[in-house]
């Protein structure tokens, strides 16, 4: 994500969806749902992105924008309107970002600048890193403005800037601000050799990212309630994590590339379209695994669990992926294909996220519209254990609401599960085939269908999401010995009316449950547990008078319920 022009050109708007109802299908690319079906649990997006090429967003892109937790929109300079800003908050948006670029500020030699940026030209002999040069950004790509570097050791250029940062934040109604180029390495690239040495010259002993992460600090203490989040300040992370609320780690999971395929598209004629990379961290796209992907999350959570701060929440995966482009006939003597979501890799991108409970959202640069998937809105609730598992070809994880595959399948392939953490005898719902499965006691069998990677031929890495039905609770029934009832070593000998149970002699207490374990307990004593079904446990200990039994069921997304009676018992 760079930030290239004075106008949103190249700001990448974030959006999201949040329901009060529940998805199935999902055969649109616009912000509506195209089927409704009751029992799945859904609910706000969590964040993300979508670009408008620089246009204020329309009434549809705001409707996607008030469906999530999180949306990234405009600029400090550039806001949304206090109207839409309002209508968001309305639909429960919980922050609104806006987008800056951290090292540096653009100054327009037509005058046309903030009262920062004119400041900052001002005194750029004292708080800029090139007050006369070089500018390579803009000189990389063609801009006829420059870019002036800051000094963040330099105390008066982080007061002046977290004053404009907060006061424009404020004015406009935001609580968030997004920084590119969140690290300090561009230091190190070539161009700016000038730049570092000016830094390194006046401040021998105060690493730049030390103290651009300090004007991020100070910035917080200014505006407390703001949420921060940098691109890629993992890389530093020593630096970063401990003042961030997000990060973003960009590209890791898919990509997008052109490699000089031609298609007739409708609507666009005949264009070079581009192409999903499904492996964009590993050497080669065409070689690539899934290995190589999980070793670059792991790495990632490793930098979050040693630098994250009191105020980092996640890591922000940011995707990008091509339209699929579906064949719908001939036309003037061409294959005609229409482009549609890219379902599988924005599944895959999810998917792969979750199986560390981060965030994932995937951008569809091509045509921003075809990023609006409904994956984001399925709620599978909370993570159970601490890290995926490993099973044969891929990754589970499991959450108290579903659960989340990821894998490099070649083939179509049936994979049973085994966990304690999945419902017995429940439905469950696979969101990307769109259909019912059902689990036994224990496990379910998940079929993978891998869909066509368009880029190297083979098949294409599969995410795969299963939502469990909202509607189910946890039940929990002794069913023996019952109320009522008269029992003579084991067996039921006469019914004897009202709620009196007798027992002589031991008997073998019995009961049933959706759930997964049974305990059984004599007077808040445990006795017995039970985690396979039939759910039964001998009671043959001496035992005289009234006394009462318990069970208590568990399933696998943490939820108890229990069952009592009090009985009479005479077993010497």
């Amino acid at each position: 994500m760079y930030v290239k022009k004075k106008m949103l050109v190249s700001f990448i708007i974030l959006f999201f969806i949040p329901f009060n109802g529940f998805i199935v299908a999902e055969k649109t690319h616009d912000s509506n749902i195209s089927s409704i079906h009751t029992g799945i649990p859904i609910g706000k997006g969590e964040y993300a992105t979508g670009g408008t090429g620089g246009n204020y967003p329309d009434e549809k892109e705001m409707e996607w924008l008030s469906k999530f937790q999180i949306v990234h929109a405009g600029s400090i300079e550039e806001p949304l309107s206090p109207y839409d800003v309002a209508y968001l908050r309305q639909n429960g948006m919980e922050v609104i970002m806006a987008d800056d670029w951290l090292p540096a500020g653009y100054y327009y030699p037509d005058g046309n600048n903030t009262s920062f940026m004119e400041w900052v030209y001002g005194n750029r002999y004292e708080v800029t890193l090139n007050p006369e040069g070089p500018f390579p950004h803009c000189e990389e790509n063609g801009y006829d403005w420059r870019e002036y570097y800051f000094d963040f050791a330099n105390d008066e250029l982080v007061s002046h800037r977290v004053e404009y940062v907060v006061n424009g934040l404020k004015s406009a109604g935001y609580n968030g601000i997004f920084f590119d180029w969140g690290n300090g390495l561009f230091l190190q690239e070539k161009g700016y050799e000038d730049i570092n040495s000016t830094y390194n010259f006046h401040h021998p002993g105060i690493p730049y990212s030390q103290a651009a992460a300090n004007f991020l600090a100070e910035l917080r203490n200014s505006y407390p309630e703001l949420s921060i989040e940098n691109n890629q300040g993992f890389r530093e992370a020593e630096y970063y994590l401990p003042v961030l609320d997000y990060d973003m780690a960009e590209s890791y999971v898919t990509g997008v590339g052109y490699y000089g395929k031609g298609l007739y598209v409708d609507g666009y004629g005949l264009v070079e379209v581009p192409q999903t990379v499904y492996y964009p961290v590993s050497e080669s796209e065409f070689t690539g695994s899934l290995n190589d992907t999980m070793s670059y999350v792991d790495y990632l959570s490793e930098l979050r669990n040693e630098y994250g701060g009191e105020h980092f929440k996640k890591t922000v995966y940011m995707n990008y992926a091509a339209p699929e482009f579906v064949f719908v006939g001939r036309k003037n003597g061409h294959d005609v294909y229409r482009p549609d979501i890219p379902k599988n890799a924005i599944y895959f991108g999810y998917a792969v996220a979750k199986l560390v409970n981060q965030i994932s959202y995937t951008e569809v640069p091509w045509n921003h519209t075809y990023e609006r998937c409904n994956v984001y809105f399925y709620d599978i609730g909370e993570p159970l254990d601490s890290n995926y598992e490993k099973i044969d070809g891929g990754y589970v994880r499991y959450y108290t609401n579903g659960f989340v595959v990821a894998g490099g399948w070649k083939n179509e392939v049936d994979i049973t599960l085994h966990s304690s953490y999945i419902p017995p005898n429940s439905d469950v719902y696979d969101a990307f085939e769109e259909k019912w499965i059902k689990t036994g006691v224990g496990e379910v069998t998940i079929t993978i269908k891998p869909e066509m990677d368009d880029l190297t031929g083979m098949a294409a890495p599969s995410g795969r999401v299963f939502i469990y039905p909202e509607n189910e609770s946890l039940q929990v029934s002794i069913t023996k010995p019952e109320g009522g009832k008269l029992y003579l070593m084991d067996k039921e000998i006469i019914a004897i009316g009202g709620n009196r149970t007798i027992i002589i002699g031991g008997i073998a207490i019995e009961a049933n449950t959706n759930g997964n374990k049974i305990e059984f307990y004599i007077d808040d004593e445990l006795k017995y547990e039970d985690s396979e079904s039939p759910y039964s446990w001998q009671w043959n200990e001496f035992a005289m008078g009234r006394h009462e039994i318990m069970v208590r069921a568990y399933d696998g997304r943490g939820n108890e319920v229990r069952d009592s009676m009090n009985v009479m018992i005479f077993n010497i």
